[in-house]
């Protein structure tokens, strides 16, 4: 087994028990070739990781591997991401380059990323909204709320909410903008980024249940959601928004305008030199 990121062999079962580590494993056919289809686009997925910290992308040829970390028996070939006890199969055409590499893409982080400078854009942009939890890693009760809000996660899989949390220390002044303030040790808030939206957050939370709470709250409109940005900036962005969204639309008016401004103009210009009638 070796992966593709980092270009080394690791062992796969070493590294399954953090939740942090997303694994990619290819399970082939003990008869296939290394040169088969299926490794190839794998290898093509794996590229964009190179060097990316807790991200490993394995293949296999032997039955081994899969009885080892007690997979559920599937034919050859399969695509699985492996995030702490969860699984996910690919069910998409393991020939496919395109299909491989968008699975990849969309299962690269575990249930629990961080939001950093570095994943901000992929996180914030995926459609779902962001539950966030504030702490410090130094944090004495962190490890704990990490944990407590990770199964908060795995429980809210299939809702339109993504999780993950953020470092208080390191961007105190973009969560300023939430509220939250260097003396807060903790907290947990929604964020819409897309929509410059967000909810009000709960601070100083000790328990599961209290973040869980607060998605009811929030769910059951309990806790108003509010802009972040100003009036006259929140509508700078709806029309650029819409720009943006309609942008062949509006090309298409802009060059009927032209077009018919130009036909004006050579009508009346061809209206004074045609000869005229006496």
């Amino acid at each position: 087994v070796s992966t593709q990121s980092t270009g080394k062999s690791v062992e796969l079962s070493s590294i399954r028990n953090d939740p942090d580590n997303v694994i990619f494993l290819l399970q082939l056919s003990p008869a296939f070739k290394k040169s088969s289809p299926e490794l190839h686009s794998f290898r093509l997925a794996s590229r964009w990781f190179a060097g990316r910290e807790k991200v490993y992308f394995f293949y296999s040829f032997t039955e081994q591997i899969a009885t080892d970390l007690q997979l559920e028996s599937r034919s050859y070939p399969f695509l699985v991401t492996i995030c702490g006890n969860s699984e996910t199969v690919f069910e998409g055409d393991p020939f496919d380059k395109a299909e491989v590499n968008n699975w990849v893409q969309k299962h690269q982080f575990p249930s629990v990323p961080e939001l950093s400078s570095e994943t901000f854009e992929l996180l914030v942009n995926n459609g779902k909204l962001l539950v966030l939890l504030v702490a410090n890693p130094s944090y004495s009760k962190f490890p704990q709320l990490k944990k407590e809000f990770r199964e908060l996660a795995l429980e809210n899989d299939k809702t339109n909410l993504s999780f993950c949390w953020i470092n208080i220390d390191q961007y105190k002044s973009y969560l300023s903008k939430f509220g939250i303030n260097q003396e807060t040790k903790s907290a947990v808030f929604i964020l819409n980024h897309p929509a410059f939206q967000f909810y009000p957050a709960i601070k100083d939370i000790k328990s599961k249940t209290e973040m869980a709470n607060y998605l009811s709250q929030v769910s059951s409109d309990e806790i108003k959601v509010e802009y972040y940005v100003g009036f006259f900036e929140y509508y700078a962005w709806m029309a650029k928004s819409y720009l943006k969204d309609n942008m062949a639309m509006m090309i298409g008016i802009v060059v009927v305008v032209i077009v018919l401004q130009m036909s004006a103009v050579m009508y009346f210009l061809w209206s004074d030199i045609k000869p005229k009638t006496e």
